[in-house]
């Protein structure tokens, strides 16, 4: 996956003209319960907006591309400000809203809730797919087995779509599952759908490995007490050869830079 497809090292040089109060518009929303804010606008054109969450020095910016979506709290409890912002010129930015909120998170409702870029809200494909794989008296161990297996096995590496993929590219698990291909971003997404949608709390990683000289997207999943770094895009190449290889990655070939 490219860099350019994080999306997180935009500089925004920010114009405050016209902003809209946050009582008055009810654009942003934090949903403090499962961890998430959601910014609900209606545009004609989306690929000029922003949407900013910060917490301390922290930061992250994303793409808008549609009138109702949710964006994870996973910078952890604290005094989070949010903004809203469009495109004047260049890299110019209008907020055109913003809204600041103290909350208390729970991180495993965080990493279970639906957003942006990992989506598996109710009839999804992923949805109904994972609930195929899986029932609800199996373990946690069991439903990662079960949806680890279909994913290594069906989705194979678009090479031609990681050469060409630009900046504004997020995942479509629909996609993915009829195409039966995709980037790691799509893997990666992919498996945390499928795995929070069962109730497996599942982070996605953008960062850099030592399977790859190119930025990269991978998971961590929650299991028996601890977090595992999982990379089905690695895998999903492995699998098809001889060579023996371990679900579970080591922490030195992985480099985190962000998580969703």
């Amino acid at each position: 996956m490219k860099r350019v497809i994080s999306l997180l090292t935009l500089t925004l040089i920010i114009m405050t003209l016209s902003a809209v109060a946050f009582a008055d518009g009810g654009i942003i929303k934090v949903n403090e319960e499962i961890g998430t804010v959601s910014i609900n606008y209606t545009a004609t054109d989306y690929s000029d907006f922003k949407v900013l969450v910060k917490k301390g020095t922290e930061q992250y910016v994303y793409n808008l591309y549609d009138s109702q979506e949710e964006f994870p709290l996973q910078m952890g409890s604290g005094d989070y400000s949010i903004g809203l912002y469009q495109r004047v010129d260049g890299n110019k930015y209008r907020k055109v809203t913003s809204a600041t909120a103290v909350v208390t998170v729970d991180m495993m409702k965080v990493y279970t809730a639906s957003i942006q870029t990992i989506n598996w809200k109710e009839n999804t494909s992923a949805a109904v797919l994972a609930d195929s794989l899986t029932t609800e008296t199996m373990t946690d161990q069991e439903k990662f087995n079960a949806i680890y297996k279909y994913v290594i096995n069906n989705v194979v590496y678009d090479y031609q779509k990681a050469a060409t993929v630009d900046s504004r590219f997020i995942p479509n698990n629909t996609l993915t599952i009829e195409n039966n291909n995709g980037i790691c971003y799509d893997y990666s997404s992919l498996m945390a759908s499928m795995l929070r949608s069962v109730g497996v709390p599942t982070k996605m990683i953008h960062g850099q490995s030592t399977y790859t000289s190119v930025y990269h997207a991978w998971n961590e999943v929650y299991l028996n007490g601890k977090w595992v770094i999982i990379d089905t895009t690695v895998d999903a190449q492995l699998s098809k050869g001889s060579a023996r290889y371990s679900i579970e990655k080591s922490i030195n070939d992985y480099v985190g830079v962000k998580s969703f």
